[in-house]
Protein backbone atom coordinates (compact mmCIF):
# COMPACT_ATOMS: atom_id res chain seq x y z
CA UNK A 1 0.00 0.00 0.00
CA UNK A 2 1.39 3.39 -1.00
CA UNK A 3 1.83 5.92 1.76
CA UNK A 4 1.21 9.63 1.90
CA UNK A 5 3.95 11.93 2.99
CA UNK A 6 2.73 14.40 5.59
CA UNK A 7 2.67 17.09 2.88
CA UNK A 8 0.59 14.84 0.60
CA UNK A 9 -1.81 14.06 3.43
CA UNK A 10 -2.31 17.77 4.09
CA UNK A 11 -2.72 18.47 0.37
CA UNK A 12 -5.35 15.76 -0.06
CA UNK A 13 -7.59 16.96 2.73
CA UNK A 14 -6.99 20.66 2.19
CA UNK A 15 -7.29 20.79 -1.59
CA UNK A 16 -8.71 17.57 -3.03
CA UNK A 17 -11.20 16.71 -0.28
CA UNK A 18 -11.67 19.94 1.69
CA UNK A 19 -14.98 18.89 3.28
CA UNK A 20 -14.09 15.35 4.37
CA UNK A 21 -13.75 14.46 8.06
CA UNK A 22 -10.90 12.06 8.87
CA UNK A 23 -10.47 9.61 11.73
CA UNK A 24 -6.94 8.27 12.20
CA UNK A 25 -6.64 4.98 14.11
CA UNK A 26 -3.65 2.88 15.07
CA UNK A 27 -3.68 -0.25 12.92
CA UNK A 28 -5.50 -2.91 10.87
CA UNK A 29 -7.33 -4.35 13.89
CA UNK A 30 -8.71 -0.91 14.63
CA UNK A 31 -9.82 -0.31 11.05
CA UNK A 32 -11.68 -3.63 11.14
CA UNK A 33 -13.40 -2.58 14.37
CA UNK A 34 -14.39 0.77 12.83
CA UNK A 35 -15.57 -0.80 9.58
CA UNK A 36 -18.16 -2.67 11.66
CA UNK A 37 -18.96 0.17 14.02
CA UNK A 38 -19.25 2.79 11.28
CA UNK A 39 -19.51 1.04 7.90
CA UNK A 40 -19.10 3.14 4.77
CA UNK A 41 -22.84 3.30 4.10
CA UNK A 42 -23.50 5.21 7.35
CA UNK A 43 -20.56 7.59 7.12
CA UNK A 44 -21.26 11.18 6.26
CA UNK A 45 -18.52 12.48 3.95
CA UNK A 46 -15.75 10.96 6.04
CA UNK A 47 -12.95 8.43 5.91
CA UNK A 48 -11.17 6.24 8.47
CA UNK A 49 -7.45 5.57 8.02
CA UNK A 50 -4.76 3.67 9.87
CA UNK A 51 -1.78 5.86 10.72
CA UNK A 52 0.38 3.48 8.64
CA UNK A 53 -1.05 5.25 5.58
CA UNK A 54 1.01 8.35 6.45
CA UNK A 55 4.79 8.54 6.55
CA UNK A 56 5.25 10.00 10.01
CA UNK A 57 7.74 9.03 12.71
CA UNK A 58 7.19 9.40 16.44
CA UNK A 59 9.83 11.07 18.64
CA UNK A 60 10.60 8.00 20.77
CA UNK A 61 10.00 5.01 18.51
CA UNK A 62 7.94 3.95 15.54
CA UNK A 63 4.99 2.48 17.46
CA UNK A 64 1.64 3.22 15.89
CA UNK A 65 0.40 5.29 18.83
CA UNK A 66 3.55 7.41 18.88
CA UNK A 67 3.21 8.04 15.16
CA UNK A 68 -0.47 8.94 15.48
CA UNK A 69 0.31 11.38 18.28
CA UNK A 70 3.11 12.92 16.19
CA UNK A 71 0.61 13.47 13.39
CA UNK A 72 -1.70 15.06 15.95
CA UNK A 73 1.13 17.41 16.94
CA UNK A 74 1.69 18.39 13.31
CA UNK A 75 -2.00 19.26 13.01
CA UNK A 76 -1.96 21.74 15.90
CA UNK A 77 -2.78 25.24 14.75
CA UNK A 78 -3.67 24.17 11.21
CA UNK A 79 -6.97 24.39 9.39
CA UNK A 80 -7.24 20.57 9.53
CA UNK A 81 -7.28 20.17 13.30
CA UNK A 82 -11.08 20.35 13.41
CA UNK A 83 -11.58 17.81 10.63
CA UNK A 84 -8.90 15.26 11.53
CA UNK A 85 -9.31 13.39 14.80
CA UNK A 86 -6.93 10.79 16.20
CA UNK A 87 -8.33 7.78 18.10
CA UNK A 88 -5.74 5.69 19.98
CA UNK A 89 -5.47 3.28 22.88
CA UNK A 90 -5.20 5.07 26.21
CA UNK A 91 -2.53 2.64 27.47
CA UNK A 92 -1.39 4.27 30.74
CA UNK A 93 -2.88 7.70 30.03
CA UNK A 94 -5.89 7.37 32.36
CA UNK A 95 -3.71 6.16 35.23
CA UNK A 96 -0.96 8.75 34.72
CA UNK A 97 -3.44 11.57 33.89
CA UNK A 98 -1.68 12.24 30.58
CA UNK A 99 -3.16 15.15 28.63
CA UNK A 100 -3.55 15.29 24.86
CA UNK A 101 -4.46 17.81 22.18
CA UNK A 102 -8.18 18.48 21.74
CA UNK A 103 -8.30 16.53 18.47
CA UNK A 104 -6.92 13.38 20.13
CA UNK A 105 -9.39 10.90 21.59
CA UNK A 106 -8.23 7.98 23.72
CA UNK A 107 -10.15 4.80 24.40
CA UNK A 108 -12.49 5.09 27.37
CA UNK A 109 -10.61 2.18 28.98
CA UNK A 110 -6.96 1.11 28.74
CA UNK A 111 -7.25 -0.20 25.20
CA UNK A 112 -9.86 -1.05 22.62
CA UNK A 113 -10.36 -4.52 24.13
CA UNK A 114 -11.46 -2.75 27.31
CA UNK A 115 -14.88 -2.20 25.74
CA UNK A 116 -15.59 -5.92 26.23
CA UNK A 117 -14.27 -6.33 29.75
CA UNK A 118 -17.68 -5.88 31.34
CA UNK A 119 -18.83 -8.81 33.48
CA UNK A 120 -21.38 -9.84 30.85
CA UNK A 121 -18.84 -9.81 28.01
CA UNK A 122 -16.19 -11.61 30.04
CA UNK A 123 -18.67 -14.35 30.92
CA UNK A 124 -19.03 -15.10 27.22
CA UNK A 125 -15.30 -14.82 26.53
CA UNK A 126 -14.11 -16.94 29.46
CA UNK A 127 -16.81 -19.57 29.01
CA UNK A 128 -16.03 -19.84 25.29
CA UNK A 129 -12.38 -20.41 26.24
CA UNK A 130 -13.23 -23.57 28.16
CA UNK A 131 -13.70 -22.39 31.74
CA UNK A 132 -16.05 -24.55 33.82
CA UNK A 133 -19.27 -22.98 35.07
CA UNK A 134 -18.34 -23.37 38.74
CA UNK A 135 -15.10 -21.39 38.28
CA UNK A 136 -16.46 -18.79 35.88
CA UNK A 137 -17.08 -15.89 38.26
CA UNK A 138 -13.88 -16.32 40.25
CA UNK A 139 -11.76 -16.51 37.09
CA UNK A 140 -13.38 -13.33 35.73
CA UNK A 141 -12.85 -11.47 39.02
CA UNK A 142 -9.27 -12.70 39.22
CA UNK A 143 -8.47 -11.71 35.62
CA UNK A 144 -9.68 -8.17 36.32
CA UNK A 145 -8.10 -7.76 39.76
CA UNK A 146 -4.77 -9.39 38.84
CA UNK A 147 -4.77 -7.55 35.51
CA UNK A 148 -5.28 -4.25 37.32
CA UNK A 149 -2.16 -4.84 39.41
CA UNK A 150 -0.12 -5.75 36.34
CA UNK A 151 -1.50 -2.62 34.67
CA UNK A 152 -0.20 -0.52 37.53
CA UNK A 153 3.18 -2.26 37.17
CA UNK A 154 3.15 -1.19 33.52
CA UNK A 155 2.22 2.41 34.32
CA UNK A 156 4.93 2.66 37.00
CA UNK A 157 7.46 1.18 34.59
CA UNK A 158 6.64 3.68 31.85
CA UNK A 159 6.52 6.68 34.16
CA UNK A 160 9.76 5.86 35.99
CA UNK A 161 11.66 4.83 32.85
CA UNK A 162 12.79 1.65 34.60
CA UNK A 163 12.75 -0.36 31.37
CA UNK A 164 11.49 -3.57 33.04
CA UNK A 165 10.52 -6.33 30.60
CA UNK A 166 7.05 -6.94 31.98
CA UNK A 167 5.43 -8.52 28.92
CA UNK A 168 8.37 -10.78 28.14
CA UNK A 169 8.67 -11.90 31.77
CA UNK A 170 4.98 -12.77 32.12
CA UNK A 171 4.65 -14.43 28.72
CA UNK A 172 7.69 -16.63 29.30
CA UNK A 173 5.86 -18.61 31.99
CA UNK A 174 2.50 -17.10 33.05
CA UNK A 175 1.59 -20.03 35.32
CA UNK A 176 4.61 -19.15 37.43
CA UNK A 177 2.68 -16.06 38.54
CA UNK A 178 -1.03 -16.84 37.94
CA UNK A 179 -2.36 -20.12 39.25
CA UNK A 180 -4.77 -21.84 41.58
CA UNK A 181 -3.57 -22.21 45.15
CA UNK A 182 -5.69 -23.73 47.93
CA UNK A 183 -8.59 -23.95 45.46
CA UNK A 184 -8.59 -20.22 44.73
CA UNK A 185 -7.02 -18.01 42.03
CA UNK A 186 -3.63 -16.74 43.19
CA UNK A 187 -1.32 -14.05 41.83
CA UNK A 188 2.25 -14.29 43.10
CA UNK A 189 2.92 -10.55 43.00
CA UNK A 190 6.16 -10.83 44.96
CA UNK A 191 7.57 -13.47 42.62
CA UNK A 192 6.76 -11.32 39.58
CA UNK A 193 8.33 -8.29 41.25
CA UNK A 194 11.48 -10.28 42.07
CA UNK A 195 11.71 -11.57 38.49
CA UNK A 196 11.36 -8.07 37.08
CA UNK A 197 13.79 -6.37 39.43
CA UNK A 198 16.37 -9.11 39.07
CA UNK A 199 16.70 -8.40 35.38
CA UNK A 200 19.61 -5.99 35.54
CA UNK A 201 17.89 -2.62 36.00
CA UNK A 202 20.08 -0.09 37.80
CA UNK A 203 19.35 0.61 41.45
CA UNK A 204 18.23 4.15 40.72
CA UNK A 205 15.65 2.94 38.23
CA UNK A 206 14.50 0.19 40.59
CA UNK A 207 14.00 2.71 43.39
CA UNK A 208 12.08 5.04 41.07
CA UNK A 209 9.88 2.16 39.91
CA UNK A 210 9.13 1.03 43.48
CA UNK A 211 8.26 4.57 44.57
CA UNK A 212 5.96 5.14 41.60
CA UNK A 213 4.30 1.74 41.99
CA UNK A 214 3.57 2.42 45.66
CA UNK A 215 2.11 5.81 44.77
CA UNK A 216 -0.12 4.36 42.04
CA UNK A 217 -1.32 1.43 44.14
CA UNK A 218 -2.28 3.77 46.98
CA UNK A 219 -3.99 6.24 44.64
CA UNK A 220 -5.91 3.73 42.50
CA UNK A 221 -7.39 1.42 45.13
CA UNK A 222 -10.93 2.23 43.98
CA UNK A 223 -10.16 2.80 40.28
CA UNK A 224 -12.17 0.79 37.75
CA UNK A 225 -9.90 -2.13 36.72
CA UNK A 226 -10.82 -1.55 33.06
CA UNK A 227 -8.80 1.68 33.12
CA UNK A 228 -5.72 -0.35 34.05
CA UNK A 229 -6.12 -3.79 32.47
CA UNK A 230 -4.41 -4.49 29.15
CA UNK A 231 -6.60 -6.64 26.90
CA UNK A 232 -3.76 -9.06 26.16
CA UNK A 233 -3.18 -9.52 29.90
CA UNK A 234 -6.78 -10.70 30.25
CA UNK A 235 -5.90 -13.43 27.77
CA UNK A 236 -2.65 -14.34 29.51
CA UNK A 237 -4.15 -14.49 33.01
CA UNK A 238 -7.34 -16.31 32.01
CA UNK A 239 -5.47 -18.94 30.02
CA UNK A 240 -3.05 -19.51 32.91
CA UNK A 241 -5.84 -19.91 35.47
CA UNK A 242 -7.97 -22.30 33.40
CA UNK A 243 -4.89 -24.01 31.94
CA UNK A 244 -6.25 -23.24 28.53
CA UNK A 245 -4.98 -21.94 25.23
CA UNK A 246 -4.19 -18.24 25.25
CA UNK A 247 -4.84 -17.96 21.51
CA UNK A 248 -8.37 -19.24 22.11
CA UNK A 249 -9.00 -16.60 24.81
CA UNK A 250 -7.59 -13.84 22.59
CA UNK A 251 -9.74 -15.01 19.68
CA UNK A 252 -12.89 -15.07 21.84
CA UNK A 253 -12.13 -11.57 23.15
CA UNK A 254 -11.58 -10.16 19.68
CA UNK A 255 -14.69 -11.85 18.28
CA UNK A 256 -16.77 -10.47 21.15
CA UNK A 257 -15.36 -6.99 20.51
CA UNK A 258 -16.19 -7.07 16.81
CA UNK A 259 -19.65 -8.57 17.29
CA UNK A 260 -20.66 -6.18 20.08
CA UNK A 261 -19.00 -2.95 18.95
CA UNK A 262 -22.28 -1.16 18.16
CA UNK A 263 -23.49 -1.72 21.74
CA UNK A 264 -20.60 0.34 23.18
CA UNK A 265 -21.54 3.78 21.90
CA UNK A 266 -22.63 4.97 25.33
CA UNK A 267 -18.92 5.39 26.11
CA UNK A 268 -18.06 9.09 25.73
CA UNK A 269 -14.85 9.04 23.70
CA UNK A 270 -15.97 6.23 21.42
CA UNK A 271 -19.23 8.06 20.79
CA UNK A 272 -17.41 11.32 19.98
CA UNK A 273 -15.15 9.56 17.47
CA UNK A 274 -18.19 7.83 15.97
CA UNK A 275 -20.10 11.10 15.63
CA UNK A 276 -17.10 12.61 13.84
CA UNK A 277 -17.54 10.20 10.92
CA UNK A 278 -21.32 9.64 10.69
Amino acid sequence: MSKYTVAEFFYRFRTQEPDVNVLIVEGPGDTKFWSLLAPSEVRNNSTIMAVDAVEVTGPNNNGSKERALELARLLVGTDLSDRVKIFVDADNDHILATEHFQHVLITDYRDIEGYVTTAADLQIIVQASGCSDEKLDEVINAALSFGKIVGLFRAANDDSGAGLRITKTIERNPRRYFQYKDNAPFFDRDRLLASLLGGGAGQGRVDAFRAKLQQLEEHHVATDPRLCVRGKDIGIITAALIRGDRASVDSSLRTCLLCNCTTKLEEANLREAYQHVV
